[in-house]
């Protein structure tokens, strides 16, 4: 690739600021340190505890990048010292716009830690956070480029090893990672969780906050924008990739049985595809975070010995 180069001897902060494709980068660490060390010390002394030792081994930086003739939000979070050709990870957020957009405490504060404590470098886009980039989110549309388009950092970094790129996401993440994995074969696998399998489900059930977002589409006259975007109507046989699907037994968002019949859906074609049901999670998996994680591990172990 001709942008990939070894920097032997370089911060990760400049071997990040030498990928083309970004703009503009900050190292957030010290800022974590500043903004949440106070509070948490009054509100949730426990937590000082798991902030220094994460500080320890995860470097956290925030990034504009490239895109599509845009500029994108997004973070880059890495092993502390990390070196050269690291598994990468690329996570997709849920929510919509700043409704539960990415923030750089969480890859210090939340599951996301765990992915560096594996040995992830891990890339992430925030897409459209601002109420002016209303109309530029199509859910499922052409925001999935901005996904797809995070190779290209992947790619001009000796940091990532570009042959070895998972992606992962839940809820509305789950649903971008599925319309990610129909655009590329790049992704070596993918896990996703508590994913908005069925847009017209969602609307039934969220029906204040789906209106709000799709109300752009005018939705109650076509129908063709629920066969286009939910997963369950969509082709899925382009997807071969090995896809670790969990969902919570108690969601109350998206049932369970949506999943199972996703996954009879996929499985037709990817053999390779499993569905593990939480018993303690709903829409959330923190309940069986640490469950989570041994079995993310075995499957990424399971084909990536």
């Amino acid at each position: 690739m001709e942008y990939k180069r070894f920097e032997n001897g370089m911060s990760s902060l400049d071997r990040i600021s030498l990928i083309p494709s970004i703009v503009e980068v900050k190292y957030s660490n010290y800022d974590l340190i500043k903004r949440f060390a106070r509070q948490t010390l009054v509100e949730k002394p426990y937590r000082l505890n798991q902030l220094a030792d994460n500080l320890k081994c995860i470097d956290v930086f925030e990034i504009k990048y490239k895109s599509d003739g845009e500029i994108i939000e997004g973070f880059i979070s890495l092993p502390k010292g990390a070196r050269s050709n690291l598994p990468t990870m690329i996570f997709n957020r849920g929510g919509f716009l700043d409704m539960y957009k990415l923030r750089s405490d969480q890859f210090l504060f939340t599951h996301l830690a765990n992915f560096a404590k594996l040995g992830f470098a891990t890339v992430a886009s925030n897409l459209y956070t601002s109420p002016e980039d209303y109309d530029k989110d199509e859910i499922g549309g052409r925001e999935i480029l901005h996904i797809t388009n995070l190779k290209q950092i992947i790619e001009s970094s000796d940091i990532f090893d570009d042959f070895n790129i998972h992606m992962s996401g839940g809820s509305r993440g789950a649903f971008s990672t599925i319309h990610a994995l129909n655009k590329v074969d790049w992704v070596k696998s993918a896990t996703i969780w508590s994913c908005l399998y069925d847009l017209e489900k969602e609307v039934i059930s969220r029906p204040k906050v789906m209106h709000k977002v799709l109300s752009r589409y005018n939705f109650d006259n076509d129908q063709d924008f629920y066969l286009k975007r939910s997963p369950v109507h969509i082709d899925l046989s382009s997807i071969q990739q090995p896809l670790l699907i969990f969902h919570g037994q108690n969601d109350y968002l998206v049932p369970v049985e949506d999943a199972y019949y996703f996954f009879d859906k996929i499985k037709i074609n990817n053999p390779r595809s499993q569905l593990i049901v939480l018993p303690n999670s709903s829409h959330t998996i923190d309940p069986d975070i640490e469950s989570f994680y041994e079995l993310f591990d075995l499957f990424i172990n399971s084909f990536n010995p």
